[in-house]
């Protein structure tokens, strides 16, 4: 390579490998980078670094630029040969650099982002794919990469995690696109992790206006994240906001291993889906009205866990009628319960159009609720007690904690469900288990009818309930 100004100029034609890389071969010893610019450099090999290669030693990288490198894979940068290799980024930018799969692949040891920008790259911006290989981001930028897919490469366009640790302390990773065409399984915008550790740790963390598109509904999984094979995605604090995709705006989780998508903090705040699951779409789903214990166990969601202003282009959906233990939050962009098709891929009652509307069908539900568990049933419309033994009170089991609440829990008297009882020496309830009445839930009673009898049991009037008489 000559140099000129500073920087290194690309050969008039391309040499064979030049140790499998095309700019700077660190084979031992170091390599600190303070300004400059190393650019239009060649590898002929596909596991040489277009730019920069590490094999052993270190390079540390304060300022300047690596731009317009070609390499196969690792077109600015690439690590691998020795575990010891590592690679530091204070700042400058990394950008503009062409290759196949990313501009920095990291195979074996580890690359610590600091400061500066990878952007602009042909393919991903990095790819962790060895076993013992490390990417820390405390700061800096991944951002402006587009990946299609072709010849099955399913390459994530932010970040791609293949196998290794991604540990994500600070910075943002934005305004990345994967196009997944039609193979199936795609997605990606932000960060793909098909194996590995990613573990999301910091306050300060982004994941942001990434965008997952494709031909086909299967294609199209995960503007911020999506995770599939045995890869794991850890979230403890951070932010995955205003991505978009055709399911799991903001994440996809595909694999059906427990625990493959946990997060006890952070937020998950305005993605969208133009499908269902605007803010996490999982493949574990179950629709039902009672859930079994095994629906979305693919997700561990804390209740310290924020979902805001998610949206799903189905539309929402009232939640079940019990929750899971492993979601447990209340936060939601609607209802108080993330499972809403807004927040997480739930869609049994999408339009609320399956609420109880008739005394038989109160009793009933509250007969099958299961046992020990907290059950919320949805109050559709106002209604009457028969006049006939029907209209008897309706006994809460001593092992029932029922939950009444309106499928509109906007305080409005047309969102008002009025449960009347006018047969003489009726309640409405006999409690020996748990009830408690919810947003916009009115018990009207008569003379010497209606109300509650509390029988060993406890009941509870939240805000916006009523017992009136009428």
């Amino acid at each position: 390579m000559s140099s000129e100004n500073g920087s290194l100029q690309p050969p008039p034609q391309v040499l064979a490998d030049f140790g499998h890389a095309g700019g700077v071969l660190v084979i031992n010893g170091v390599f600190v980078m303070y300004d400059g610019s190393i650019m239009g450099n060649y590898s002929s090999s596909r596991w040489g670094g277009g730019g920069v290669r590490v094999w052993n030693g270190i390079f540390t990288m304060h300022n300047g630029s690596i731009s317009g490198n070609h390499g196969f894979d690792g077109s600015g940068v690439r690590l691998d040969g020795n575990n010891d290799a590592k690679f530091i980024m204070h700042g400058g930018a990394i950008s503009n650099n062409i290759g196949n799969r990313a501009s920095v692949h990291i195979a074996m040891g580890t690359m610590i982002l600091n400061d500066g920008a990878v952007s602009d790259n042909t393919g991903a911006g990095v790819a962790i794919t060895g076993a013992s290989a490390h990417f820390v981001m405390n700061g800096g930028t991944i951002s402006g990469h587009t990946v299609t897919n072709h010849g099955g490469n399913t390459f994530g366009a932010g970040v791609h995690l293949y196998n290794g640790i991604f540990t994500m302390e600070g910075g943002t990773i934005f305004n990345n696109t994967k196009n997944g065409t039609s193979i199936a399984g795609s997605g990606g915008g932000g960060v793909r992790v098909d194996g590995g550790v990613f573990n999301m740790t910091g306050p300060n963390a982004r994941i942001e206006n990434n965008q997952a598109i494709g031909t086909t509904l299967s294609a199209s999984g995960g503007g911020g994240i999506h995770q599939s094979g045995d890869g794991t995605v850890n979230i403890t604090a951070g932010v995955i906001t205003s991505n978009s995709a055709q399911r799991g705006g903001g994440v996809f989780v595909s694999a059906t291993t427990v625990g493959a998508f946990n997060m006890t903090g952070g937020s998950i705040t305005n993605n969208e889906a133009t499908n269902n699951g605007g803010g996490i779409y999982s493949s574990r789903a179950v629709h039902s009205f009672i859930l079994p214990a095994t629906a979305f166990n693919n997700l561990n969601i804390g209740s310290g866990v924020v979902f805001s202003g998610n949206t799903a282009g189905n539309g929402w959906s009232a939640p079940p009628d019990n929750r899971l233990p492993h979601i447990a939050t209340t936060s939601a962009s609607i209802w108080n319960n993330p499972l809403n098709n807004y927040d997480i891929n739930y869609t049994g009652r999408l339009g609320q159009e399956h609420g109880i509307t008739t005394w038989a069908e109160l009793r009933a539900a509250i007969n099958a609720a299961p046992a020990n568990t907290p059950t919320t049933l949805f109050i559709l419309s106002s209604f009457q007690a028969p006049t006939n033994a029907d209209g008897d009170a309706i006994i809460i089991p001593s092992d029932r904690q029922i939950i009444l609440v309106s499928t509109n829990t906007t305080p409005a008297p047309a969102n008002t469900r009025m449960l009347t009882q006018h047969n003489p020496s009726r309640r409405h309830f006999t409690v020996n288990g748990s009830l408690t009445l919810g947003q916009n839930i009115t018990l009207v009673t008569g003379a010497n009818s209606g109300g509650v009898q509390i029988a060993g049991g406890s009941f509870v009037m939240s805000d916006g309930s009523e017992i009136v008489g009428g």
